[in-house]
């Protein structure tokens, strides 16, 4: 008997895979229709049959998502490389553009009190960053200066 069986609350469906896509040497992002509701945290049986022991994987799609899937890669594909990456030379001259910004809107605001560049520097900064992280890095304008 295997644990899968053992749960009262367990259902089988059949499902089509849409798309498997190889994101590093033995990991997978398989895409399928779901025809299923759930909530957040929860995770997900994956077995090739109804006899075959499931193994549990978390949910990398959004609870309204048509598709069961993983949406967000960062960096890029280069030959040679088996996972994406980063420019690292552009990420260094966007750090230097933010931090010239800064810097300068910092020392006016000591200096003179002014502070109406500090304000606006802090806002493109913030925005920058939110990008990054929330978007995708090669959407950042300081990376596209950079």
């Amino acid at each position: 008997m295997n644990s899968v069986e053992s749960k009262p609350n367990v259902k089988f469906k059949s499902v089509t895979i849409i798309s498997n896509t190889e994101i590093s040497p033995s990991v997978f992002v398989l895409s399928f229709k779901r025809d299923f509701t759930f909530q957040a945290g929860q995770v997900l049986g994956l077995a090739v049959s109804p006899n075959d022991d499931a193994r549990l994987y978390s949910m990398a799609s959004g609870e309204n998502d048509e598709n069961v899937k993983k949406t967000m890669k960062f960096g890029e594909e280069v030959e040679g490389y088996s996972i994406p990456v980063l420019n690292e030379r552009e990420i260094r001259a966007a750090a230097g553009i933010l931090f010239v910004m800064m810097f300068i809107s910092i020392f006016l605001a000591a200096s003179k009190g002014d502070f109406l560049l500090l304000k606006y520097a802090v806002i493109i900064f913030l925005t920058d960053i939110l990008i990054r992280v929330f978007v995708n890095p090669k959407f950042s304008p300081s990376l596209i200066i950079g």
